[in-house]
């Protein structure tokens, strides 16, 4: 059996209440690739909700980050040290960033109403091999990852700001110096989720940085069962349970080995 179809990888981004209230869109965004030999590249994107062109943002920021780590892969064997991996990994958000400057160099508005900040947006991507999960985070979101005993370990903290709201984005200057890297070797990984912002207050324990167990087990092992797919993950995202609890855009992106 090919490497690749060991996994089975369900996304799915919900608008939130708050801006279906408003008449706006879903500013999330997700993408991800399966290589021949086994690995994923998978990423996720929160577009800034006070930037014009946040769901442009967004959308173009997962494309291009996807595009560049797989691109680095071509490029050389599998890094087998942690500094190798954030070698690799620093191509994402950089050509991710590229992106969104030809965005905003080719807009057709007129030049006062395109600043690079129209476009902001955070990103989380990672690269995951049969025995690394390596990720890179710029702003909010997480990475979470179950092991084969079904324990559950973050790879990195939602960035945060001075306030609740406030993090880091792509279109930032200090972009680069302030993405976050982790390199973990799980004991038989089992799954990955990536999230975006519109989650962490269910999913994560913001204080201690640790993942709620009775959010992902269940959702690890949806995955893996006949009934899943991207539509349940979304009608899950926009179910009035999970609502009740959010009212941002959402963003799940799964994958499980099968």
């Amino acid at each position: 059996m090919p490497l690749a179809s060991a996994w089975r990888v369900i996304g799915a981004s919900a608008i939130g209440t708050s801006h279906r209230q408003s008449g706006g869109q879903c500013e999330d965004a997700h993408a991800y690739r399966q290589r021949a030999d086994g690995t994923l590249v998978l990423a996720v994107a929160d577009g800034a909700g006070s930037a014009a062109w946040a769901a442009a943002g967004a959308a173009c920021a997962v494309a291009a980050a996807v595009a560049a780590a797989d691109r680095a892969l071509d490029a050389q064997p599998l890094p087998a040290t942690e500094a190798a991996w954030q070698d690799l990994l620093a191509a994402a958000p950089a050509a991710a960033r590229a992106a969104l400057e030809q965005l905003a160099a080719e807009s057709p508005a007129p030049a006062p109403a395109r600043p690079l900040a129209a476009w902001a947006t955070t990103l989380v991507l990672a690269v995951v091999t049969t025995r690394w999960v390596a990720a890179v985070q710029v702003g909010d979101g997480a990475v979470v990852v179950q092991d084969g005993l079904g324990g559950l370990q973050a790879a990195l903290r939602p960035a945060r700001g001075e306030y609740l709201n406030e993090t880091v984005f792509l279109t930032a200057d200090d972009y680069q110096a302030r993405a976050q890297y982790a390199v973990l070797a799980p004991v038989a990984l089992r799954g990955v989720a990536l999230l975006t912002d519109g989650l962490q207050m269910l999913a994560l324990n913001l204080a201690a940085g640790t993942p709620h167990a009775p959010f992902f087990t269940p959702l690890f092992t949806f995955a893996t069962g006949p009934g899943a797919g991207d539509a349940p993950l979304a009608a899950f995202l926009d179910s009035a349970r999970v609502c009740a609890q959010t009212d941002d855009d959402k963003t799940l992106l799964i994958a499980v080995r099968q």
